[in-house]
């Protein structure tokens, strides 16, 4: 009896009405809550409501608020039941500095003052600013249904009942399983003119299963440098899509919003309104933002994706934040971001993934500006990072809690110590091992990598079956210096292929790679000496079926280069080369030049500079940087080639100068993004068609990117030139807008894109009188078409990409030279990519 009396007094009942202080009417969706808390009741349609709590009353304060009127409050008596009715007086300053267009939604009003405001209170406004930030990145194995009997569950699930009590949510209730957790304490600083940026990350504390220390993927996910959630930018890039903020710019093409309530948030009176997408299938937010009533800034807000936005792989994304004003200055920046995302949609059998990241920002300082030198190094790590106990993370992670409608996401305890036990099991460490050869293409051992896979067998017209065997070594072996090299054989040919390369990385803040390379291949004349880097894929499948339409030769090269980071964004190489070209005996049918010679050899030196500014990217584990997600700005390269008669047994002396630019996933003033390749060359001497420049066509059914689709695979070379390759992608401006085009987002989640390839460029006539001429049925022609500069070559296209979110087909239309053409002016590629 003592004991039900208890519960029966901790029951707190609260009802009455809440009335217009001028009509006496009741008002209807009146908020009726505790202070300082989300907890309480709405009024009906007559002004009713009833309240209830079970438990202790976290304060004895009941709060009425609503759009247009002044909040009331009551002391209440916790553990009774009681009657309040409240007569709520109009505020006549409620909407003093927004100007409501009659007949409109009145949150239209509010959203336009926020607008106005976003770049105002954008702490990017700032010539400085610098904060310290606590980063923790948690990932989670989830929807097990389809792998929950195996035996590597079962038996990480008895481990996790033996080890410790804790289980592992998300945010449906299903079980998940932790497999890598990454803890930063970091100092991050701006300066805005020239826009920089830096991190010095002071300590970190990391546990994962199945990534090495190495992989690089460990550097994008702790600190703070690839995690940016400003919505008072007008778009915010999460995984490689640009969402439109609730508060951007031209808001309404993207959002419909409804004023719901008024309160109090942690301490500023704000307005609580509902965003809705205005096409379902749009990359938008639904859910709730608050704005503050006195400065008309953005507070708070709890946003999730759309549920049939059009992103691969993705069940849900969840963002919530609380934004603090600066004392200082008037700038609003945020205080706590909590973001969870499932990637869950790869197959019915295959576990989805979880991703959470909570970030908690403090003692921000405003306009304090760095030299320019302080930011050459774009990361820095202290050499203090294992020094912190269990006690300084303890209190890191007492961050303040975001109170919303959703759950707020909390570090899960003892995650660290359960990962570390999960990945002693024999069955884990074998997955684990087994995962790593289908992600990375290669079979990994303590010391030496063995792969790429795809590269031990090929099949094609002049080599039969190619044999090859690949290596690499480890950082185990040694952390700086790297040895990697193949040997391949040839059934038809019978000639043995090699290369041996090695590559030194001393230790140094910035990035620094000295490599020596020597290679003897059989190649297409298309790929040898390319400017720009050829695809693996590409050059992968290059090597399989008749690739003697495409012209190869015996290649044999040594290569020394240098390569260093001067500064963050910019970076030099040195490279010194000799290649000598080998004619294949009754193949090729001509030679290069004027008689006919079958081989000629170059020695030349090249000087690059690199001007990467907001480059993204990580160290690979064979010392190349890997560029990862949108460019803010282009990658621009400029290199200088010169070349040196009677060096090392060269037959030719010249200078080339060339110009690469790149950017990818351009944000488009909200049309979609873009991706383009810009290279412009000019060569000043006469010099054999090896050494000019080779358009790259591409004769397969694949598509490959940076290559011209309805061009044949050495149909045109320059020795002055200029190619283009764009592409839009609309992200469903187009497909999602239309009602029949609807179908094809609905069902094959397929999304339209448009692209062209431009060349323009011409041949000189001593290079011209230069190339050797075939017989073709007793007529006399050049082996190689050149490009008129009146006369650009030039393809359109257009296509779907992501159907049944794999496969991209492209329309391509040839435009130019469709004279004697030998194929159609309109081709179709097929490509299969993974994206977002």
């Amino acid at each position: 009896m003592t004991f039900c009396a208890e519960l029966k007094a901790q029951k707190t009942l609260v009802t009455g009405q809440v009335k217009d202080g001028e009509t006496r009417e009741g008002l209807p969706f009146v908020n009726v809550y505790l202070k300082g808390s989300t907890t309480g009741a709405t009024t009906d349609l007559d002004g009713y409501y009833k309240f209830q709590y079970e438990g202790k009353l976290p304060n004895d304060t009941l709060m009425v608020t609503f759009v247009g009127y002044q909040p009331a409050y009551f002391t209440i008596k916790a553990g009774e039941t009681q009657e309040l009715n409240f007569i709520l007086s109009p505020d006549s300053q409620s909407l003093e500095e927004v100007v409501v267009v009659a007949g409109e939604n009145p949150a239209y009003a509010i959203l336009r003052k926020a607008a106005q405001n976003r770049s105002k209170y954008n702490k990017l406004g700032l010539k400085a600013y610098e904060h310290e930030s606590y980063n923790q990145t948690e990932l989670f194995l989830n929807k097990l249904g389809g792998i929950s009997d195996s035996k590597v569950i079962i038996e990480i699930k008895n481990s996790l009942e033996r080890d410790t009590a804790q289980r592992y949510l998300d945010k449906n209730g299903a079980p998940m399983i932790p497999f890598a957790v990454y803890e930063t304490v970091s100092n991050y600083f701006y300066n805005q003119s020239p826009e920089t940026t830096k991190e010095e990350i002071l300590f970190t504390k990391n546990s994962s299963i199945g990534i090495e220390p190495d992989d690089g993927l460990n550097r994008l996910l702790e600190g703070n440098g690839f995690r940016e959630f400003n919505f008072y930018n007008n778009r915010v890039r999460i995984l490689d899509k640009f969402f439109p903020s609730p508060v951007a710019d031209g808001w309404r093409s993207n959002y419909e919003m409804w004023l719901v309530d008024s309160l109090m948030v942690e301490g500023d009176f704000c307005y609580e309104i509902l965003v809705e997408p205005r096409s379902a299938l749009d990359i938008v937010f639904i859910g709730k933002i608050w704005i503050t009533k006195e400065h008309f800034a953005l507070k708070k807000l709890d946003l999730k994706l759309s549920e049939k936005a059009n992103i691969n792989f993705v069940k849900y994304i969840y963002v919530k934040q609380l934004m603090s004003k600066i004392p200082e200055v008037d700038i609003w920046a945020p205080l706590v971001t909590d973001v969870e995302m499932n990637l869950s949609e790869f197959s019915e059998n295959f576990p989805g993934l979880v991703i959470r990241y909570h970030i908690v920002d403090k003692k921000f300082v405003p306009n304090k500006e760095q030299a320019a030198k302080f930011f050459d190094i774009k990361v820095s790590r202290d050499k203090t990072l294992e020094m912190a106990e269990e006690s300084f993370w303890k209190k890191h992670r007492e961050y303040p809690s975001i109170e919303t409608q959703s759950d707020s996401l909390r570090h899960s305890p003892n995650i660290h110590q359960v990962i570390a036990t999960i990945d002693t099991l024999p069955r884990v460490k074998k997955l684990s091992k087994t995962a790593r050869i289908f992600g990375t293409g290669f079979i990994e051992t303590p010391y030496v990598d063995f792969g790429h896979i795809l590269s031990f067998y090929a099949w094609n017209n002049v080599e039969g079956s190619r044999l090859a065997f690949s290596f690499r070594t480890t950082k185990t072996l040694s952390k700086q210096l790297m040895l990697k090299g193949w040997t391949a054989f040839g059934t038809a040919d019978q000639v043995w292929k090699y290369n041996g390369e090695f590559n030194y990385t001393p230790k140094s803040k910035r990035f620094t790679i000295l490599g020596v390379r020597h290679l003897y291949d059989l190649k297409p004349i298309a790929l040898i000496g390319r400017t720009l880097n050829v695809d693996f894929m590409f050059e992968f499948v290059s090597r399989w079926g008749n690739i003697k339409q495409q012209n190869p030769y015996y290649y044999r090269e040594t290569e020394l280069w240098f390569e260093r980071e001067v500064k963050t964004g910019f970076r030099t190489k040195f490279t010194l080369r000799n290649v000598n070209y080998n004619a294949i005996p009754n193949l090729n049918g001509v030679g290069f030049s004027e008689g006919n010679p079958a081989t000629i050899t170059s020695t030349e030196a090249e000087v690059a500079l690199t001007f990467a500014k907001h480059e993204r990217a990580f160290l690979r584990r064979d010392n190349t940087l890997k560029l990862i997600g949108p460019q803010r700005a282009p990658t621009v390269k400029l290199s200088g080639i010169f070349g040196f008669q009677g060096l090392l047994g060269a037959d030719f002396s010249y200078q080339k100068v060339v110009l690469d630019i790149s950017q990818k996933q351009k944000e488009m003033f909200g049309f979609g993004t873009a991706t383009y390749t810009f290279s412009a060359g000019y060569i000043f001497n006469r010099l054999p068609y090896p050494l000019l420049k080779i358009h790259q066509g591409n004769p397969s059914p694949f598509l490959f990117l940076n290559a011209f689709q309805a061009m044949r695979g050495f149909e045109f070379v320059s020795d002055y030139y200029a190619e283009l390759h764009y592409t839009h992608f609309f992200n469903g401006l187009i497909l999602n807008r239309i009602p029949v085009l609807k179908l094809l987002s609905k069902w094959f989640k397929a999304r339209l894109f448009a692209s062209t390839s431009l060349a323009w460029g011409g041949l000189s006539a001593t290079n011209a009188t230069l190339i050797p001429q075939v017989e073709k049925n007793g007529v006399l022609t050049n082996y190689f078409r050149t490009l008129s500069p009146d006369n650009p070559y030039a393809e359109v296209g257009y296509g779907l990409e992501n159907i049944f979110r794999l496969i991209r087909i492209d329309f391509v239309h040839r435009l130019t030279y469709l004279d004697n053409l030998q194929g159609s002016p309109f081709v179709i590629k097929v490509s299969a990519q993974v994206k977002f």
